[in-house]
């Protein structure tokens, strides 16, 4: 009788085989990966160093795999995110509906430079009417605006700027069906207490609730509540002919921008997007839940790029995800360089350095999953008292960058990467288990301090008087580190019920 092939045999032998190939494969694979981490060790290189570089090589054609290798080496907690906050009813740093003007005017209807508008229409040829020093004060209402962009009309000066206002913030809704919203393209406008609202079906089409260009210098958004914006605040320069003009010397400040759900887009999300601009102040804003859903993926909350310098961010409390998940994205808080500028679109056409001079001082930056501030080829950069809590650090990228890094509280850490260079004075970097060993209950805003013996008057002398993150004068002497400055048995502001 003839015998059978033994496939049965034959199929035991061939599994054997795999898996005997495969664990030798898998052994030669995580050695020759051990010794790689190894010898880039003794060489000064981590193993976050790696991943990190892994991630931007890959980037360009695989954003997610590359976010996911970036998680790998972030040190953050989602545990440790609020819960429950509502920002409808917000009463801390930034606007609240409890606020009054900036701007004190108790004899409104006295004053014949006033123009009063009750409804869109008004507003809309108000604007396109306006002369140098009249004040457009919006009636108590909901003002419904559907157009690509809300044009101004004439120019403002120093002396007599052109003012666009609610009397009390929360007595006027704006609500924006735009791409650009206010449209500033000339000098010394003002637009103050008003509560505006992206109302876009597609968010792709609600960019920016104010879009400052050109010759629109001198610009000040203040006192404002701006929600559901790609791009709240975009500011950029634009030829006239053959010159360009850039809107320098503009303000944004004591502002509440954040977004109620995730950004569903592929365009970019960075609430204050400043391009090719310089001495710009950003001050006493709070900045949360700008959460990309689309493309990279990867959000800021405010960056300066473009080759402009002396450019500014104080006294801000950032959130990067209060109410927000993260959909497998990364937010940064402050940027000097963002992810970078085209040719076109930098200052003069040169795009050697992304911003010079720039300073980011006494913020509170929190939860983001990336870093707190990212320097990316930013020339001569000071960032100094600052509290960056839950966040990855501080990123000093490329050669071009370098910074003095002094007085600041973070957890995460302090890196240098590609070629950057930082002078590191002064500050204490801690894990995030520890922060309760320096302030009593940061998750519920109590930034009184538990042991002070490492952060009061430990910090360098700051060069002339300034205010801390709460406006309490502090320096030029005996300066504590982070963001707040202890006096009256340590007590400080809460920055969630200011």
């Amino acid at each position: 009788m003839k015998k059978s092939f033994p496939f049965r045999s034959l199929k035991y032998l061939s599994k054997l085989y795999l898996i005997a190939s495969g664990v030798l494969l898998n052994i030669i694979i995580m050695t020759v990966v051990i010794y790689g981490f190894y010898k880039a060790n003794m060489l000064g290189v981590t193993a976050e160093d790696i991943l990190i570089k892994s991630a931007d090589k890959i980037s360009p054609k695989a954003p997610t795999v590359a976010n996911l290798i970036r998680k790998i080496s972030q040190e953050t907690d989602d545990s440790r995110m609020f819960h429950g906050l509502e920002l409808s009813t917000w009463s801390g740093k930034g606007a609240s509906n409890s606020s009054q003007s900036l701007v004190v005017n108790n004899s409104l209807e006295q004053n014949s430079a006033l123009k009063f508008v009750t409804n869109t229409k008004e507003l809309l040829r108000a604007l396109q009417a306006a002369k140098q020093g009249r004040t457009i004060v919006l009636r108590p209402g909901k003002y419904k605006i559907k157009q690509r962009k809300i044009k101004i009309g004439n120019s403002g000066s120093e002396v007599a700027p052109i003012i666009v206002k609610a009397e009390n913030l929360g007595e006027v809704d704006i609500e924006l069906d735009s791409l650009d919203g206010f449209y500033i393209d000339k000098p010394y406008w003002i637009f103050e207490n008003l509560r505006i609202k992206g109302t876009c079906v597609k968010d792709s089409r609600c960019e920016h609730a104010f879009h400052v260009v050109g010759k629109g210098s001198n610009a000040i958004i203040r006192n404002n509540i701006v929600t559901d914006f790609n791009a709240a605040v975009k500011v950029n320069g634009i030829k006239y002919g053959k010159t360009s003009h850039y809107p320098d010397f503009g303000r944004v400040e004591n502002n509440t921008f954040y977004n109620n759900a995730v950004r569903d887009t592929d365009n970019p999300v960075a609430t204050l997007d400043i391009l090719a601009v310089s001495d710009w102040i950003v001050r006493d804003n709070f900045i949360a839940d700008f959460v990309k859903g689309r493309g990279n993926k990867i959000s800021y909350a405010g960056f300066f790029k473009g080759n402009g310098s002396r450019n500014v961010f104080e006294r801000n409390l950032i959130i990067c995800r209060l109410n927000l998940k993260s959909k497998g994205g990364g937010q940064v808080g402050l940027s000097f360089g963002g992810g970078g500028t085209g040719k076109a679109s930098c200052r003069h056409q040169q795009c050697e350095v992304e911003n010079s001079s720039g300073i980011i001082r006494h913020n509170l930056i929190m939860n983001c999953n990336d870093v707190a501030v990212y320097l990316n080829k930013s020339k001569d950069t000071e960032i100094y008292n600052n509290t960056l809590i839950n966040t990855l650090g501080i990123d000093v990228r490329f050669s071009q960058s370098n910074a003095v890094i002094a007085n600041n509280l973070l957890t995460g850490r302090i890196k240098n990467r590609n070629a950057g260079s930082s002078k590191k004075i002064n500050n204490i970097v801690i894990s995030l288990s520890d922060i309760e060993d320096y302030y009593r209950n940061p998750v519920d805003g109590d930034f009184s301090v538990a042991n002070g013996d490492e952060m009061i008057n430990q910090g360098v002398n700051l060069q002339a008087l300034e205010k801390d993150f709460c406006g309490k004068s502090r320096g030029p002497l005996a300066v504590d580190i982070g963001a707040f400055e202890y006096t009256e048995a340590n007590s400080v502001c809460n920055p969630f019920q200011m």
